[in-house]
């Protein structure tokens, strides 16, 4: 593993060299800064499950700025504005997430499962 430390490049050209296809980013940052980049990189990213080869996978160890649970969401969940954390980024096919957005069974504790709103997805890549 390289040190963050030493010689390496300024500002944010460090990210080229830690978003690539195949490598587990971990950060405590709650901003978008790496989905971001990710996407304007055209690197498939997941933000949980196994590492493969194939995409980046990024955790985000104190959540982020979009995530919430059914229960704790400020306004009507559908589907068309939520995903799943398990859901790819930036996909072109649609999502396969159902949002149960029936309040009468979530509670504090049965809160309903961690989701993210589809805010990334409107940003223009190019």
């Amino acid at each position: 593993m390289r040190s963050l430390r030493g010689d390496r490049p300024t500002r944010h050209d460090y990210l080229g060299e830690i978003i690539q296809p195949g490598n587990v980013v971990i950060t405590s940052n709650w901003d978008f800064l790496m989905e971001r980049t990710t996407q304007l990189r055209r690197v498939p990213t997941r933000l949980c499950g196994e590492p493969d080869d194939h995409t980046m996978l990024l955790l985000k160890v104190h959540g982020s700025i979009d995530w919430s649970t059914s229960f704790n969401a400020k306004r009507a969940i559908a589907t068309a504005e939520y995903a799943s954390l398990k859901e790819m980024l930036f996909v072109v096919r649609p999502y396969t997430f159902t949002v149960n957005d029936n309040k009468d069974e979530l509670d504090e504790q049965n809160p309903g499962p961690l989701i993210r709103t589809r805010s990334l997805e409107s940003w223009n890549s190019g």
